[in-house]
Parts: C-alpha cells; sequence; structure tokens
C-alpha cells in the first residue's frame, strides 16, 4: 500500500511561514497562478473572433496537454516518482487543458443559458450594460434580478478588452477565459476539501479522475452566466466550514462569511449555505458543550457568529434589499414562466416526473429535451453529461458515459451507506455531516423547485452541481475504508471503482475534446 503523506509537510498552515513555501504548494496559490498566467496570456494575445482557426486551436491545445500529460504519467511511473501527488497535478493540468479546449473550441454563443443576445435581459446585456456605464439594471427583469458579482467582474473583463483595442465580439469570447478559471479552481479546491477530509493516496487520485473530468464542469468552462462563479464560490465556503468545525476561531468564521456572501452576491439560490452552515454550527455547539477542553463557549460562538454576519449579510443581501426596494422583490424570488409554454411539463403527473424513467431514455433517448422531457431522475442523469444540448455523431461515447455514469451515481449511494454503517467518524469531525447534509438539503430544494415550477428547464443538473463534491466525498471516504480493510472483496470493490473511475474520465476526454 502507498505511503500516506505526512499532513504536517501538506497542510497550508503545517509550519512553513514564507509566502514563496506557501505559494509553490497545491495548498497554496501556484496552482491558480499559473492557470492564470495562461489565461492572461490568452487574453491578451488570441483573436477569438477567428472561429475556425480557434476550434482548431483548441483541439491542437487540448489534445497536446492530455497526452503531454498521460506521457508524464507513463515516464512517472516507470522511473518510480509518480506517487499521488505529482499524478494529482498532472490531473489538474489535464483537466484545464481540457476546459480550455472546450471554452476555445466553442464561440461564447454556444451552449449557453440565458445568455442571449444584446437586445434582451439575458446575462450578456446585463454585463454590457456594466461596462457600458449604465450602471446597476433599472429593472428586475428577466436575468436582471440576479445579484451582480460575476456580471461586474465580466464588465471589467469587457472594458479591458475594449482598452486594448478589441473588438467587442472578441472582447465577449475572453469573458469564457474567466469561467475557464473558475471551473479550473473549482478542481484545486475539491483537492483541498478531500485532503482535509483525509483521503490520501490512490483513493484520492480516484476522486480527483472523476472530479477534473466530469463533464459538466467542462460545459461549465464555456458558459459565460453566473453558474460556475456561484458553484466556486460555494465549494470555498464548505471548504473552510469544514476547516471551522475542526478549528472554531475567528479567521475561519471571517472566511466562511466572505465566501458565503460572495456566492449569494453571485446568485441568491447560493443562500442554501446558510442553512447548512447553522445546522453544523448548532451541531458543533452542542458537541462541544459535552467535551470539557473544547473551550468552545457561548461566547466564543457569539462572537465567531458576529464575525461570520459581518461579512456575509452585507455582501449576500445587498442587492436584494435593493430590489426588494426598488421592485418589490421578494426573497427567493424566481422569474415564473407561463404554463403554455412548450418548456412546461405540469400536465404529467407528480409520480411519472419524479419517480419513474421511461424506457427509452436507457435505449434510444440519449440527450436530454426540455421540451420535452418530464422524468427529474432521468433528465438529470442526461444533463449531468450533456446538459441541455444535442452532440450528433458522438452517441457512442454518449452511451457508455451514461451507462457509467448510472454506475457511478448507485456506487455513490452504497458508498454513502457503507460510511455510516462502517466508519464515518475515521474522517475529518464533522465531514459527512456537513457534505451529507449540504447533498441532501440541495436534493430535496432541486425536487421542491421543479415541483413549484414544473418546466424542462428546471430540471437542469447545473441548478445542483455542488452535489458532486459531496458526492466524490462519499466515494472517496468509502474507498478509503477499503483500502484500510484490506480484504479480498475489498480489493475487488476498490478495483472495480477505479476502473469506472478511470473509463468514465477517458470517455469524458474523447466526448468532449
Amino acid at each position: 500500500m502507498e505511503p500516506v503523506d505526512n499532513p504536517q509537510t501538506l497542510r497550508p498552515d503545517s509550519g512553513r511561514t514564507g509566502f514563496w513555501e506557501r505559494f509553490s504548494t497545491l495548498e497554496g496559490g501556484a496552482a491558480y497562478f499559473w492557470m492564470l498566467i495562461v489565461l492572461l496570456f490568452l487574453f491578451c494575445v488570441l483573436d477569438q473572433s477567428n472561429y475556425e482557426r480557434n476550434q482548431m486551436l483548441g483541439q491542437f491545445f487540448g489534445g497536446t496537454t492530455l497526452a503531454l500529460c498521460a506521457g508524464a504519467g507513463v515516464v512517472l511511473h516507470l522511473n518510480g516518482k509518480l506517487g499521488a501527488r505529482n499524478a494529482i497535478i498532472l490531473l489538474i493540468i489535464g483537466g484545464f487543458g481540457l476546459k480550455l479546449s472546450f471554452a476555445l473550441t466553442n464561440g461564447w454563443y454556444a451552449y449557453q443559458h440565458d445568455v442571449e443576445s444584446l437586445k434582451t435581459s439575458g446575462h450578456l446585456s446585463y454585463i454590457y450594460g456594466l461596462a457600458g456605464g449604465k450602471g446597476l439594471p433599472a429593472t428586475n427583469d428577466w436575468q436582471f434580478n440576479h445579484p451582480p458579482l460575476h456580471h461586474l467582474i465580466a464588465a471589467g473583463s469587457l472594458k479591458l478588452s475594449r482598452l486594448l483595442g478589441f473588438s467587442d465580439d472578441r472582447a465577449f469570447e475572453n469573458i469564457q477565459l474567466l469561467s475557464v478559471f473558475y471551473s479550473s479552481a473549482c478542481m484545486v479546491v475539491a483537492y483541498k476539501i478531500l485532503r482535509e477530509i483525509r483521503i490520501r493516496g490512490k483513493v484520492l487520485v480516484l476522486c480527483m479522475l472523476l472530479f477534473c473530468f466530469h463533464p459538466t464542469f467542462t460545459i461549465l468552462a464555456g458558459s459565460i452566466n453566473n453558474d460556475v462563479l456561484t458553484l466556486l464560490l460555494s465549494m470555498a465556503a464548505l471548504l473552510y466550514l469544514l476547516r471551522w468545525y475542526q478549528k472554531p476561531c475567528l479567521k475561519y468564521a471571517a472566511a466562511l462569511g466572505i465566501f458565503t456572501g460572495l456566492a449569494v452576491m453571485t446568485k441568491f439560490s447560493a443562500a442554501l449555505l446558510v442553512a447548512v452552515i447553522a445546522v453544523v454550527v448548532l451541531q458543533r455547539f452542542v458537541s462541544g458543550l459535552n467535551t470539557r477542553a473544547s473551550g468552545f463557549t457561548f461566547g466564543a460562538l457569539a462572537g465567531q457568529t458576529g464575525m461570520f454576519a459581518l461579512f456575509a449579510a452585507p455582501l449576500g443581501l445587498w442587492y436584494q434589499i435593493r430590489n426588494m426596494i426598488l421592485f418589490s422583490q421578494p426573497l427567493g424570488y424566481v422569474v415564473g414562466l407561463s404554463p403554455t409554454s412548450h418548456l412546461y411539463c405540469g400536465d404529467v403527473s407528480v409520480w411519472k416526473r419524479l419517480f419513474t424513467i421511461p424506457l427509452t431514455e436507457f435505449s434510444s433517448k440519449l440527450y436530454a429535451s426540455p421540451d420535452n422531457d418530464y422524468s427529474l431522475p432521468g433528465y438529470t442523469l442526461k444533463c449531468s453529461l450533456f446538459g441541455e444540448y444535442q452532440w450528433p455523431g458522438r452517441e457512442g461515447f454518449g452511451w457508455v458515459l451514461f451507462w457509467l455514469n448510472l454506475a457511478l451515481v448507485l456506487l455513490t449511494l452504497a458508498a454513502l451507506i457503507y460510511v455510516l454503517r462502517r466508519g464515518w467518524d475515521q474522517f475529518a469531525p464533522g465531514a459527512l455531516l456537513i457534505f451529507g447534509f449540504a447533498w441532501a438539503l440541495q436534493l430535496i430544494s432541486f425536487v421542491v423547485f421543479n415541483l413549484r415550477f414544473p418546466f424542462g428547464c428546471t430540471m437542469d443538473f447545473r441548478y445542483i452541481a455542488i452535489t458532486l463534491i459531496s458526492a466524490v466525498v462519499f466515494l472517496g471516504m468509502a474507498g478509503t475504508l477499503l483500502e484500510r480493510s484490506r480484504s479480498r472483496i475489498a480489493r475487488i470493490l476498490l478495483g472495480g471503482g477505479g476502473c469506472a473511475a478511470a473509463a468514465f474520465a477517458v470517455c469524458s476526454v474523447l466526448f468532449y475534446l
């Protein structure tokens, strides 16, 4: 069995005090820094309005990056120098290459959600108005009801493009580079979460293999709406909630408040994080009362809660209060659609929508169709892989992906049951509570959302993409327990799961490259 790395050499607060020493680790800022350098270079020199050339460039860049990573992995393995850490670095580089390749290959107008044109109230005109100095939207129509963090950052990118003399078409393409960074940064945050939970070695590599090449993050890397930034900030908030649970202090409470507030300032649906945080904080306080040496008193709880609220409340609520005053917009407002819409599926019974999957979903109907589908579980399975789009000519790898995805979903549920029965207490305190409750709450909210708004578009997996980190956590915990048991059955299960993860990643690459 591969030796476990010493946690004290890998934690960001492990005793390394030099800025560059911390900056040079995966736990520090190195991964973010190098991704930003590559993207900034492309921002400045790449004329993204040349679509034909960019398609070839994107495919060449993605293919070359992935081939080099695979080759480097083989060479390192043959020389006995691969190890978990180097393998994960190569996976993150490969995942970054695939996401950037997808964004370069597909223009800003392709595979988008509610971006639309400058003549509507979609995300594009929201960004365009901010960049043009019009200020915040004068109405809360359509996508203008969303809080503005992503749109402000994108508007800054657009203004910089104009300052450099780029056309607006090229400037819109450059906004995709922001999404590539957000989607790629999710890989690094996922790594930090898994490390914090005490998942190590080969199991950690398999978890990262799944996460780095999951199709949802590839599709979101090409999007210019606010979904992927919300996902990144929500994951960062969960990371600091986990750190706070293990060591309640003002530093982690402040970081938690900042990331939660910024997530809600990007998309109000991220406010579900507050419910997760409230339950976790209450449980931590109650458990602390039963531990004499914990030092976590009511006064400490009040101070840290105040620190959290000091950042989270103004960041997350200011735009909601503005819209409430100007437009009488209630908290949690969702733009409604008419039952006459072609997306409406409320005429199908709740039983069919929530608890059945048509047989065609498993045989002849691979891609999701918001105009025709009604089965929430069937739609979610397909949408998590292919979005709401059609991909003609890719059905071969698509069907393999579909069946592997179904197998991994079932494995995830089995992993959760196994961890609950066999050893959830062997990992970082609070880990299963945080990611289990966040997973359950997201799924419940998703079902309620679809019941309130029975339309094809409300079944989109991007609304619950945050559940992917919980799924990887469950699989990582179960894999770690199986690895520790060292029984023959455990080795078979672990090997089978590893093969499924590897096949899933390979098919995802071949489908989207």
